[in-house]
């Protein structure tokens, strides 16, 4: 949502185009009714106009009036600009330059595109408006420091080569001409990610130390004075020209330039030294990590105002993620107390550089009991800093496990949030399939710190892993961009980081360029079938379906909805596999074969080694068709192609359970809870085991700590009581029933309130004749039966269990519940009917 503030400058901004389309001697009259009171507003408008108007004279001089009328207004890529067609300038000589192209202007002149005849290199040609120059001491200082800014040699500088002027004494000076665009463009398409922002910053930082090394203050640090090349080079351009506007500065109250990144003491037009580039340096990396600048005012006097006496907002208030060294560093370049400010630029950098190397950063001088610490992700940042966002640097020891942490985005678009939650699952996926990774942490277990403060060793101990990777993950339009770090978790230490970007299309080649990337960094060993899929090109997706499939995995326990979205994506897009395997999970669930067989079978023709599509088999082959060899066979498939496939290792500890293999199914579903720690479905599982297995103590223990993850679940205090149940604790089992809202009969047949437990029997048969009953109904009707010792009523409704098909049907084998009908006949032939006899 745009800020008051973003709306008035909208509102200027296009008031402002609409006046410069008008004749001039209509100019007048239209701000006259378009500003109505707003005499703030009106003013603002008069001195733009006029603004205008002299750059539109300068350009008269320099060239005359024709290519005045080309070269419209001083306004970066303001549409008015244009107003006049093609620029006549273009094609013209100016001393020894030819004009090539206009590249775009600003407050301080009109810049453009040139090829320097005598040395045959392309340059960038400014044109300093007239003002600039009126006046001869200004011009002759000017002239000083930008040769002292020419002799500045560094990568981070934009060089400027010389200074000219034209045969009408127009002042231009001849730079260096960088491919790329200013940071401002970047940051107008939204906040940057913190590894771009912490790179763009200290390559700043960089420059500007070396510029007051030689004695040199640019004192006009903003996004609009910084370049970035297409290959991410920072370079900073026009030194020399803010000193030459300062020289107005001679009262409070007056200034030039843009008052949003001034110091307060630049404000006040006093003596400047290099810490007001720093706090400049300060709200240019405000704005790239929050999109908003640290100050803000409906006029310059308010800005001011601000600007002297109010404190920013803190940047984690905008992105709570942002590490809170980094969040210090800002607020400390923006300390309007001289002192307490960074004195230099490389400071800033020393900071940084404490915190790569594990130091304490260096105290504020007014607070020496403080120590600014930066968690991991500050550490990952300094090394993209200097590594210019590529760094290779091998584990001290070897990384077996790793965990990856939810992806942050910082638009605050829902929509790219839940992309961001889809390309991590696709990651920890894509790494789940490396059986040279001892422990690969499932999403459900690393949700629980999407935005969290917990430092990295914390969150490693807490999942018992080596390592995290980071990601930040940004779409702009049809092309995606992911950062990626790994991050050693006991010491803190960034290992490796890197960006990748593609086109949407592209996006699961993409994730599987990111897992052989961590994969080679690790040096894990690869299978010849792993090596092979990482640098297989995975089919291109459409943009469209991924969205749709991300939606599908967004509502998973939602069977209905996932299966629409799932529909929808593969309509739009039919070779999308992925799709299909997620598709037949939900038909599987609401006990649609047909439906999930065809879904099953075409994921398979597409991607016969899909790991999803062998979990999507096992749960047909285990729920409805009871061919428990083919559904073993199955998952064990799946848990080959993904070693980490917690919920394969799941389902496959509940089918061996159920056929009366307790320790194979006690280790399937530790292996389960070893992938996903935090998964209440899998504490849930591993504690079903140990009840049907008969071990009810062990089976309290993992349902207690499973209520620590789900809290008050009616599900586990069913099993709870089950639990103490069938170890005769009656009154401890009633307890726990009574804290569900599910029928418990059996409990008051067991000690003897036989009247209640007619009047459930006779309620759950009025749901089976009314037609509303649930998958428990004709279960539960067998178990108070049983409870009863009704062994007739007992079989006939465990029979209607197994003609419905009910689910509960596969744990007659193991359900403790029916040891007193084991040695029936009649039960003999219900476990052959569910294919349970060996």
């Amino acid at each position: 949502m745009d800020t008051p503030d973003a709306g008035r400058e909208d509102r200027i901004e296009r008031l402002f185009e609409n006046a410069l389309a008008l004749p001039p001697e209509r100019r007048a009259a239209f701000l006259v009714r378009a500003c109505g009171t707003d005499a703030e507003l009106r003013t603002t408008l008069d001195r733009l106009v006029s603004h205008a108007r002299e750059a539109h004279d300068f350009v008269d001089r320099v060239a005359g009036p024709a290519v005045a009328r080309a070269a419209g207004t001083l306004l970066d890529d303001s549409p008015a600009s244009l107003e006049y067609g093609a620029d006549p300038f273009v094609g013209q000589r100016i001393a020894h330059f030819q004009i090539l192209e206009r590249l775009g202007g600003g407050g301080m002149g009109l810049v453009y595109k040139a090829l320097d005849l005598r040395l045959d290199r392309t340059v960038a040609l400014k044109f300093l408006p007239p003002h600039l120059g009126a006046d001869e001491e200004a011009t002759r200082r000017f002239i000083h420091e930008a040769k002292a800014a020419s002799a500045l040699d560094h990568p981070n500088i934009c060089a400027i080569h010389e200074i000219g002027e034209t045969d009408a004494g127009q002042l231009f000076i001849a730079m260096a001409y960088c491919e790329g665009e200013t940071l401002k463009k970047k940051i107008a398409r939204g906040p940057l990610s913190v590894s771009d922002a912490l790179d763009y910053c200290a390559q700043i930082a960089e420059g500007l130390q070396r510029a007051h090394d030689a004695g040199i203050v640019h004192r006009d640090v903003k996004p609009a004075n910084v370049m970035v090349t297409d290959g991410g080079r920072v370079k900073i351009v026009d030194f020399g020209l803010a000193k030459m506007a300062g020289t107005e500065l001679t009262r409070e109250g007056t200034t030039i330039g843009t008052v949003a990144y001034m110091s307060p003491e630049q404000t006040r037009g006093v003596g400047l030294d290099a810490r007001t580039d720093v706090w400049s340096l300060g709200a240019v990396l405000y704005e790239m990590l929050t999109g908003q600048r640290p100050f803000r005012g409906e006029s310059d006097e308010t800005l001011i105002y601000a600007i002297r006496h109010d404190e920013p907002k803190p940047v984690r208030a905008f992105r709570p993620e942002i590490p809170a060294g980094l969040a210090a560093l800002v607020s400390r370049c923006l300390d309007k107390d001289l002192a307490r400010r960074y004195q230099r630029a490389d400071e800033v950098l020393a900071d940084l550089r404490a915190t790569r190397e594990g130091r304490a950063a260096a105290r504020h001088p007014a607070a020496s009991k403080r120590v600014l610490q930066y968690g991991s992700v500050a550490a990952l940042f300094f090394l993209l800093i200097l590594a210019g966002g590529t760094l290779h640097r091998r584990p001290a020891a070897r990384v077996a496990s790793l965990a990856v942490l939810p992806a942050t985005v910082f638009t605050g678009d829902s929509a790219q949030e839940y992309f961001a939650e889809g390309m991590t699952d696709l990651l920890i996926n894509d790494l789940s399939q490396l059986s040279g990774l001892d422990r690969v942490i499932s999403r459900t277990s690393v949700t629980q710190y999407k935005g969290t403060r917990k430092s990295s060793r914390q969150i490693g101990r807490e999942l018992g892993v080596d390592a995290l990777v980071e990601l930040s993950v940004l779409r702009a339009g049809e092309r995606v961009r992911i950062n990626v770090s790994l991050i050693a978790a006991r010491a803190e230490r960034v290992l490796w980081s890197r960006s990748f970007e593609r086109p949407m299309r592209d996006v699961l080649t993409l994730q599987r360029e990111v897992a052989q990337a961590i994969a080679r960094e690790l040096q894990v060993r690869l299978t010849p079938q792993e090596a092979a899929r990482l640098v297989e090109a995975a089919p291109p997706v459409n943009p469209e379906a991924f969205a749709l499939y991300l939606q599908g995995v967004r509502v998973d326990g939602d069977d209905r909805r996932a299966i629409a979205y799932f529909e929808q994506a593969t309509e739009k897009d039919p070779n999308f596999a992925l799709a299909y395997a997620r598709l037949a999970v939900p038909h599987v669930m609401v006990n649609e074969k047909a439906e999930a067989e065809r879904a099953i079978a075409k994921a398979l023709e597409l991607d016969p080694s899909l790991s999803e599509a062998y979990d999507a088999l096992g749960l047909l082959r285990l729920w409805l068709d009871w061919d428990w060899p083919a559904a073993e066979a199955a998952l064990r498939r799946s848990i080959g192609l993904n070693p980490h496939n917690s919920r394969a290792h799941h389902e496959l500890g509940q089918l061996v359970m159920r056929r009366g293999r307790c320790d194979d199914a006690i280790a399937e579903e530790q292996r389960a809870m070893f992938s996903d720690p935090a998964s209440a479905r899998y504490q849930s599982g591993i504690a079903e085991v140990y009840l049907y297995c008969r071990r009810y103590a062990e089976a309290r223990r993992e349902f207690e700590k499973t209520l620590d993850l789900v809290r008050d679940s009616s599900r586990v205090y069913r099993f709870l009581g089950d639990s103490y149940f069938y170890e005769g604790q009656y009154q401890k089992a009633l307890a726990m029933y009574e804290r569900t809202r599910e029928p418990h009969g059996w409990i008051y047949a067991a000690v003897g309130r036989n009247e209640e437990a007619r009047r459930q029997l006779d309620s759950l048969k009025a749901q089976w004749t009314r037609g509303d009953a649930n998958n428990m109904t004709a279960w539960n009707l067998a178990r108070i039966y049983t409870s009863l010792g009704e062994r007739e009523q007992a079989f006939t409704w465990l029979e209607r269990t197994s003609e419905r098909r009910d689910g509960m049907s596969v744990y007659l084998k193991v359900h403790p519940h029916f040891d007193p009908l084991r040695g029936e006949p009649r039960f003999q032939a219900l476990l052959k009917k569910v294919r349970l006899t060996d």
